[in-house]
């Protein structure tokens, strides 16, 4: 990581769940599954991962370090009527928010999104981006990450959401298998639960009836950084990867993107039940014009489009 390199040297305080609860047991099947770390200000400690990601951990055990920041951590959520064998927790470091609960209630009550933020959202919900709701829909939440070659990008989308984050930086995550994930998490706020009505059919991400009205040549960018990339270095092709979608809303953007934005899309079938979005070299000029001055200054998706639109 760059930046400041002082090491993280906080508190741990690990849980366990479930079955087998006696700390000295040995033949605990749980593991911790990832660590996040707040990038920009502290590098691991040297032995901290192997520590946290040990074969076993005591249920309630506790690691006093010098640094006053806490490591949090996480319960999974359940899987049908039992906990995963896998999953124990995530533990993380993140930084402490001075604010009060009046004070957090105060500026969400400030927030606006803004046309610009709105035709972001859209993107990262026709992407990788997705909502939480914790209170029945009455209130939610944007979440986003990435792996860590995008990691511009998340700081990127953090800068332009930075109003609506509690946090002060993205996090950084550290999972068991060594990947590296970068995200961040918005407020829960009712101007979202519009979005939430709109992309979702029960747990389900779905393609709004309105996106016609609601894509922009923003959000298309958004979505094609998420989801999209070249077919090939030798193609002046483009593909977005919509596997999610079913076929009736692909042919529905398929449409828009012919009539608003003047470009010609083909679906293609992948592993005999899935569609994508191709975009075909006839409108790959015209491609890059509409979403080229968002997606080049983004060093990670520079080589996503062929030219210097």
């Amino acid at each position: 990581m760059e930046g400041d390199h002082s090491y993280v040297d906080a508190p741990v305080s690990v849980a366990s769940t479930t079955g087998q609860r006696d700390s000295g047991n040995r033949n605990c099947r749980y593991r911790s599954q990832s660590v996040l770390f707040p990038w920009s200000s502290a590098v691991v400690r040297p032995g901290l991962r192997e520590e946290l990601l040990q074969g076993c951990m005591a249920p309630h055990s506790t690691e006093v370090h010098k640094n006053p920041q806490r490591l949090h951590v996480g319960l999974p959520g359940k899987i049908g009527k039992r906990y995963s064998p896998i999953l124990l927790a995530t533990v993380s470091v993140e930084r402490q928010t001075n604010m009060n609960t009046k004070e957090i209630r105060e500026q969400k009550s400030g927030l606006k999104l803004t046309e610009r933020r709105r035709d972001i959202i859209v993107g990262l919900l026709l992407g990788d981006g997705h909502l939480e709701t914790q209170n029945g829909g009455r209130t939610y939440r944007l979440k986003v990450e990435h792996g860590a070659l995008q990691r511009d990008y998340v700081e990127w989308l953090f800068n332009e959401l930075r109003e609506w984050i509690p946090a002060t930086e993205p996090y950084m995550k550290l999972r068991a298998n060594g990947v590296v994930n970068y995200g961040f998490t918005t407020y829960s706020h009712g101007a979202l639960r519009f979005y939430g009505q709109q992309f979702y059919e029960g747990k389900k991400k779905v393609i709004p009836a309105l996106i016609e009205r609601m894509l922009t040549p923003l959000g298309l960018a958004i979505w094609f950084m998420d989801d999209g990339s070249r077919k090939s270095a030798k193609h002046k092709t483009y593909i977005i990867h919509s596997l999610g979608y079913t076929k009736p809303d692909l042919l529905r953007i398929q449409n828009i993107l012919q009539e608003k934005f003047g470009l010609k899309v083909a679906l293609h079938q992948q592993k005999g039940q899935y569609w994508r979005l191709y975009i075909p070299s006839e409108s790959a000029r015209k491609f890059e014009q509409l979403t080229g001055k968002y997606v080049k200054p983004i060093a990670s998706m520079d080589h996503k489009l062929v030219t210097n639109a």
